[in-house]
């Protein structure tokens, strides 16, 4: 009996077990009358949840025109921002060759007032050479004029 004893407590322990489980539950007529009274109010609330949906949508078809009318305003922008750049471009490369050309017209005045200077340093050098030698040449004549009457002085004898 002594091991017969865990065996019944454990049989009796299943038992109660068992009797103590819950049953399903079934839904009654009472409950049945209760959610046709509260039909009703669940409509009502559907209702709202259906109205505030439509709302939201309304709000988001609103956000998405202005999105694409702020897109199609940014595209526009874009485009003309293209063609703005498309015209400084043509203008910088209009200066561009105007610059080209002013610098090299600039070289070729600077050239010219250079060649200029020289021509004239060597008409100035050419006019005070030739200046040069005709001092140069009166005074030679001067200083033979004096060297000859002093010789003659000398020769002559004070004549």
């Amino acid at each position: 009996m002594g091991q017969r004893k865990p065996t019944i407590i454990r049989s009796v322990l299943a038992l109660l077990l068992f009797v103590s489980w819950p049953l399903p539950a079934d839904a009654n007529m009472m409950d049945r009358i209760r959610d046709i009274y509260n039909a009703p109010d669940k409509v009502d609330e559907l209702r709202e949840q259906y109205e505030e949906t439509a709302r939201t949508l309304e709000e988001q078809r609103q956000k998405l025109t202005e999105a694409e009318s702020s897109l199609e305003s940014y595209a526009a922008q874009q485009q003309r921002m293209r063609e703005e750049n498309e015209l400084y471009r043509q203008q910088n490369e209009e200066l561009r060759a105007q610059n080209m050309l002013l610098t090299d017209r600039l070289e070729q005045l600077e050239q010219d007032k250079a060649d200029k200077q020289a021509t004239y340093r060597k008409w100035i050098t050419a006019i005070a050479a030739a200046v040069a030698l005709v001092a140069g040449y009166v005074l030679s004549i001067r200083l033979w004029r004096y060297s000859v009457w002093r010789s003659r002085k000398r020769t002559d004898g004070g004549i």
